[in-house]
């Protein structure tokens, strides 16, 4: 379907020129943007990946409303660059270039001008959200499925040996998910934090870097590591979580049984499980995965690392952390 490639090719270089045009405007400086531009620049990288695989498929009447939906947000992005276009060629012919520099940012127009332009690069943020949400409720099986050269990358809990940033973050969950004193009464018994964001930019060197924290040592009982990935199957990931608290003789055991050996592991222990790329988006899948894992002792912690917003919302009780 080369229409979708088109489409998706359209979408990146316009959303590149509001981004452009945000920076160029000052706009992150003054109202806060910077993260309606990351957002924005996520949501175009997840549709554009969701209109690759919809190639695949036959286009069926919501697919094509979905895709109508997507050009008309594109368009309106277009409308927002042409009018900010003419504004400048109105100040252009109006002032000249040092008058325009001076007035830049104490010209009561120019300072509503710049709100305005805020408010409305604000707008097609949160519609552009909205339109790849409604993908789900569509039925739309255009999920972003990584590339085939990523989608079998296993992680494991070891960091890589030359680690740049990400302390500030690590730092903050830390504090979070490891209380200073004793437990509190009324405490959560299992808290579940997320880390989400675009592919290859971290989330699991961040994961990485907690589970080998010297307080995670300290702290918990048990650590347990398990990479999902995108093809997700209940009994596998279960088997994983069994595996990983050297439990290796699991083979041909069916789901109940997983379960209830993780129960009677996990029973009186404060642990630590990292679910690393979380891509499926089915509460009552979840549900049923972490059903055994409330059996620890209060204070365990899981975290889940996953690209998808709305399984970070899907998944988290405590927290949720967008890394850019």
């Amino acid at each position: 379907m080369a229409d979708m490639a088109a489409l998706s090719a359209f979408l990146q270089v316009v959303f590149q020129n509001v981004a452009k045009l945000i920076i160029e405007m000052g706009l992150n400086l003054n109202d806060n943007l910077q993260s309606e531009l990351g957002d924005l620049k996520k949501n175009v990288a997840m549709i554009s990946a969701s209109l690759n695989d919809a190639e695949k498929i036959n286009p069926s009447q919501p697919l094509k409303l979905w895709l109508d939906e997507l050009r008309d947000i594109g368009y309106d992005a277009i409308d927002l660059l042409d009018e900010h276009c003419a504004e400048l060629r109105r100040r252009n012919l109006v002032y000249s270039p040092e008058l325009r520099h001076k007035l830049s940012n104490i010209n009561p127009k120019r300072v509503y001008y710049r709100h305005e332009m805020s408010d409305k690069i604000k707008k097609i943020s949160l519609k552009m959200n909205v339109i790849f949400q409604r993908r789900i409720n569509f039925g739309l099986n255009v999920n972003e499925c990584p590339s085939e050269r990523n989608r079998h990358e296993i992680t494991t809990s070891l960091p890589p040996t030359r680690i740049v940033g990400r302390e500030t973050e690590k730092r903050e969950i830390l504090n979070n998910l490891i209380p200073n004193g004793d437990m509190q009464v009324g405490e959560p018994k299992l808290s579940i934090f997320a880390i989400h964001g675009m592919g290859r930019i971290g989330k699991t060197t961040l994961a990485q870097l907690i589970y080998n924290d010297e307080r995670t040592f300290m702290y918990f009982e048990m650590r347990l590591w398990v990479h999902v990935s995108y093809e997700f199957d209940l009994e596998k990931v279960t088997r994983s979580i069994l595996e990983s608290m050297d439990e290796p003789q699991s083979a041909g055991i069916n789901l109940d049984t997983l379960q209830k050996r993780i129960q009677k592991k996990l029973k009186g222990k404060r642990y630590l499980l990292v679910l690393d790329d979380f891509w499926n988006e089915k509460p009552h899948e979840w549900e049923k995965l972490i059903r055994p894992l409330h059996k620890g002792a209060p204070g365990s912690v899981i975290i889940v690392t996953t690209r998808i917003k709305l399984v970070a919302d899907m998944t988290w009780t405590n927290n949720a952390t967008c890394i850019k």
